[in-house]
C-alpha cells in the first residue's frame, strides 16, 4: 500500500508516492462485538489485512462484505498472524479463548497477542507464559471509554508488556485509540484499567445523589448533569450519564459491563488482600444493586 504524503514535487504532473508502513501487518481479531466491532472497521479503513473469527452467521456476512476474512475457529485465525487481538466479553472468556481453545499455540512465533477484555492481572500473566511456551509475546490493553469513542479512534489505552512489543503495536492501536498510556510490565495495563472502573463506581453513586438532590431542589436532572460537567465540582461520570439523558438509559447499556468489571475488581482484591478503602464500600452497595439487576456476570 503507498500513500501520498507530499503532492507535486517540482513542477511533477503527478505526486511523489511513499509506503505506508504504518498499516504493515496480518491482523486477527476474536471478539467482534459492541466493542470489537468499531475496532475492526478503522482497522480496515486505515489498509489493515485484518481476518476475525465470530460465530453469528449475520456478523459474518457483514464482515465478509467489508472484505475481512473470516475464519472458522480460532486456531486457524492465529495462524499466519503478526497480532491477534482478544476483545472478548469477559475474563473467563479471555483464558478459554487464548489457553483452552488453542489460540496462543497456534499463534506464530514472535506474533502478538493483544487483550483488550477488562479482566485479572494473574489472567494476563498465566496467558503470558503459556505464550512464551511457543515463543509468543502479550500485551494487555484495558480500554476506556464507550464503542463511539473508538469509532472516532479515541479509546483511551492502559498497556502492559515489553515496551519492545508495545512499539511493534503502535502503528495498529494508534489506528483507533488515543492516548495509549504504559504502566509497566505485563499485567499493569488492566492493574490501571480496574483502579479506573473501580473508581468511575464511585464517582456514578455520587452522581445518582446528586440528581436526586436535584429533583428535592426542583431542577431538572438533564441540564443539572449537563453543567455540572463544565463544572469544578464535575466528572467523567457526569458527562457519562448526562449524554446518556437518563440515568435509567445509562445503567440499562453501561450497568452489565462495569458490574462485570467491579466483580473482577473485588475478586482480585480478595486475592491479594488488598484493602479498597472508601472505594470498595461505596461500590459495595452498587455491586449489589447490579447484580439483582443482570445477574452473575459470565
Amino acid at each position: 500500500m503507498t500513500t501520498n504524503i507530499n503532492g507535486p514535487q517540482n513542477g511533477d504532473s503527478e505526486a511523489a508516492e511513499f509506503p505506508d508502513t504504518f498499516a504493515e501487518g496480518r491482523i486477527g481479531i476474536v471478539g467482534v462485538g459492541a466493542m470489537g466491532r468499531p475496532v475492526v472497521e478503522r482497522l480496515k479503513a486505515r489498509g489493515f489485512d485484518v481476518a476475525a473469527y465470530v460465530r453469528r452467521d449475520e456478523v459474518k456476512s457483514e464482515l465478509e462484505d467489508m472484505g475481512v476474512i473470516v475464519e472458522p475457529d480460532v486456531r486457524a485465525l492465529a495462524r499466519g498472524r503478526d497480532f491477534v487481538i482478544s476483545y472478548v466479553y469477559s475474563d473467563e472468556q479471555t483464558r478459554q479463548v487464548a489457553i483452552d481453545d488453542g489460540l496462543v499455540e497456534s499463534m506464530d512465533p514472535d506474533a502478538i497477542l493483544i487483550i483488550h477484555t477488562t479482566g485479572s492481572p494473574r489472567t494476563m500473566r498465566d496467558i503470558g507464559a503459556r505464550a512464551a511456551v511457543h515463543g509468543v509475546r502479550v500485551v494487555d490493553a484495558g480500554g476506556a471509554w464507550a464503542p463511539a469513542y473508538t469509532a472516532l479512534g479515541e479509546m483511551s489505552l492502559m498497556v502492559g508488556g515489553d515496551p519492545d512489543d508495545i512499539a511493534r503495536c503502535m502503528p495498529l492501536l494508534e489506528t483507533y485509540a488515543y492516548p495509549v498510556h504504559y504502566m509497566g510490565p505485563l499485567g499493569s495495563g488492566m492493574c490501571m484499567k480496574l483502579l479506573n472502573n473501580a473508581v468511575l463506581g464511585a464517582h456514578l453513586q455520587l452522581v445518582s445523589d446528586v440528581a436526586r438532590l436535584g429533583r428535592e431542589l426542583g431542577l431538572d436532572s438533564y441540564r443539572l448533569l449537563r453543567g455540572l460537567t463544565y463544572c469544578t465540582g464535575g466528572s467523567t461520570a457526569m458527562h457519562l450519564v448526562g449524554t446518556a439523558v437518563t440515568e435509567e438509559r445509562f445503567w440499562e447499556y453501561g450497568g452489565r459491563f462495569l458490574y462485570k468489571d467491579l466483580t473482577v475488581v473485588d475478586e482480585l482484591a480478595e486475592q491479594l488482600e488488598l484493602d479498597l478503602g472508601l472505594i470498595g464500600s461505596l461500590n459495595r452497595s452498587l455491586l449489589e444493586r447490579l447484580e439483582k439487576q443482570h445477574g452473575h456476570p459470565r
